[in-house]
């Protein structure tokens, strides 16, 4: 979100942002982003967990109330899909909306809990019908995400882009020990159980492989409890959180990293290994494939179980050219994920959604006209 704060801040000399938890503190504050916001925590059962989202999404919508005023566009990004009330006080409120989809709500909902996914189905269908522009990171996401109804509002552009100043290839790949890494939320939908279960089938293939986890999230605890149960502690470590700028560290110190997701956008992570050289192996959904083509710029896991990830992780270590596919991968990240293509996207999407939206208000202007 940070990226596309500060994109947006090309074109923009005041930014609202509206937002929660962490990120309150974490968006680079400067004269001029203004950040508010909610804190909020799920319930534990699925009638708290409604309960707490509905009051929460009354207060984000109380906050874009609140800013009618002063703001002339509303984008909705990381969970906004599901943000119906917000979206219902904006669009009502006569501004413009763009629903900038870095997943799928739709998919991701169910997959933490499948009594959810009628709910998360209706609240996406609605903000996709309200939003004025909806904007996906690639064209394959269309039939991915089933936004056929909304093609002729949906443009494409990414918030993606590096600082080769600190993700850069510090340590070759033949400097490296065979250190296999997940960086990321440990949740469901980012296939870490299916990950860390192919762990002992990997050292039990190759003894010398260590492996390092980073990140927090729901699945943290049942992470720690496998760990435990497999007696592979000495094997693998748990960094948990960790700072995006000791993430360049990290990366060059890893000789793959694993991104087993079973729904996705663009994971930042991907890049930013890809610019510090390190080989990705990943799922083939969301935007990944896209940028990461087998065998030239990373590796592609076709099943997500639980075997397929272990064997895919020792094919990729023995592949013969590593290193080549490696720098290939480098130079892609370099040429196409630049600030300068990530901001002329974005500048794409906001001039031509504010002229369309301004085309419709003169047209009923003058209908009414008209009519009177």
């Amino acid at each position: 979100m940070s990226n596309l704060v500060e994109i947006a801040g090309c074109y923009s000399d005041s930014l609202q942002v509206v937002t929660g938890n962490d990120a309150l503190h974490f968006i680079r504050r400067d004269s001029r982003v203004n950040v508010s916001g909610v804190r909020y925590r799920q319930g534990r059962n699925i009638v708290l967990r409604v309960i707490k989202n509905l009051y929460m999404q009354l207060r984000i919508a109380l906050l874009i109330a609140m800013r009618m005023k002063i703001v002339d566009v509303w984008i909705f990004f990381i969970g906004g899909e599901g943000m119906t009330i917000p979206m219902l006080t904006a669009t009502l409120g006569g501004k413009t909306t763009v629903l900038a989809l870095a997943g799928s709500y739709e998919q991701a909902l169910p997959i933490a809990d499948r009594r959810l996914s009628g709910l998360a189905r209706m609240l996406s269908n609605v903000n996709r019908k309200l939003s004025d522009r909806v904007v996906v990171y690639s064209p394959s996401l269309v039939s991915e995400w089933h936004l056929e109804a909304y093609e002729s509002k949906v443009s494409i552009a990414h918030h993606h882009f590096v600082d080769f100043t600190r993700f850069e290839m510090r340590r070759s790949l033949a400097e490296r020990r065979s250190v296999i890494g997940y960086v990321g939320r440990l949740s469901e939908e980012k296939g870490i159980l299916q990950f860390v279960r192919a762990i002992p089938i990997a050292i039990n293939r190759d003894p010398s492989l260590e492996f390092v986890i980073a990140g927090v999230g729901p699945l943290e605890n049942t992470v720690r409890d496998f760990i435990k149960r497999s007696g592979l502690a000495n094997a693998i470590r748990l960094t948990g959180w960790i700072k995006h700028d000791d993430l360049p560290k990290l990366l060059n110190e890893l000789k793959l990293i694993v991104v087993p997701s079973r729904t996705e956008g663009l994971p930042s992570t991907i890049l930013e290994a890809m610019a510090c050289g390190t080989p990705v192996l990943a799922t083939r959904v969301g935007a990944i494939p896209d940028v990461i083509k087998e065998g030239e710029t990373g590796f592609i896991i076709e099943s997500d179980s639980t075997e397929s990830i272990a064997s895919n992780m020792i094919r990729a270590l023995q592949t013969p050219g590593i290193e080549r596919i490696a720098i290939q991968a480098r130079d892609f990240v370099q040429t196409n994920f630049t600030f300068e293509n990530a901001a002329g996207g974005w500048k794409r999407v906001l001039e031509g959604t504010v002229a369309e939206t301004c085309a419709r208000s003169s047209s009923r202007l003058s209908s009414r006209e008209r009519l009177s």
